[in-house]
């Protein structure tokens, strides 16, 4: 739930209360954001009763002392900057759930609050969970924060962070993903639509009956 509007948030957090009470014990209120503005907003997410925050997206709107300078930072410098996000964070007045992000392009929506633009590759990808797994283990099993990541996006492609398989880099972000959070997983076959008989999905639509040769 976003941070910015605290009566709302405590309205919501007085019913959150009140299912753990019916019986919901294990309940946990997470609190979102994403910018970095002068007014500090994790004293108020505590204040109102959340238990952790988390951030949409990181780095492009964590500010000048988190984000590469330039309109198109290298990917090490983005990976490094997501790990500085985290580790500030986390030093707040809630337990923070790090977020991994891929890429920041708001292109597709003209650009509406940035015209930063960057995206990792699989293998940077995986060098930011790799991080953030290392993060993981240093913090205490029992916590929720140190349990849990999140990953941005599954396939927000208005913003250009996207982990869903693509034409560009099929299923690497989610190999990577495999890679580094599941190791030990059993084999498995990667499969697009046209390997079972259907699509291709990336064209116009055409009339029913029609032939899509």
């Amino acid at each position: 739930m976003p941070a910015s509007n605290p009566s709302a948030l405590s309205w919501d957090i007085g019913w959150t209360r009140a299912w753990q009470k019916a019986g919901f014990p294990g309940l946990v209120l997470l609190g979102q954001y994403c910018w970095r503005t002068d007014q500090n907003p994790h004293p108020m997410m505590k204040r109102i009763g959340l238990d952790y925050t988390f951030s949409y997206h990181w780095p492009t709107f964590a500010g000048q002392e988190f984000m590469p300078a330039g309109s198109n930072p290298p990917g090490r410098q983005i990976v490094e900057a997501q790990e500085r996000c985290w580790r500030s964070e986390a030093k707040e007045a809630l337990p923070n759930v790090a977020t991994v992000s891929m890429g920041w392009d708001s292109a597709p929506w003209n650009f509406f609050c940035t015209r930063t633009q960057w995206r990792l590759t699989p293998a940077e990808f995986k060098s930011a969970c790799q991080r953030a797994r290392s993060l993981l283990e240093e913090r205490p099993a029992a916590d929720l924060a140190g349990r849990m990541i999140l990953i941005d996006n599954w396939n927000e492609y208005g913003e250009g962070h996207y982990v869903f398989p693509t034409q560009q880099y099929r299923f690497g972000y989610l190999d990577a993903i495999r890679e580094v959070f599941a190791p030990n997983a059993v084999a498995h076959t990667d499969v697009v639509p046209e390997d079972i008989g259907r699509g291709p999905y990336d064209s116009a639509l055409k009339p029913r009956g029609t032939s899509s040769k």
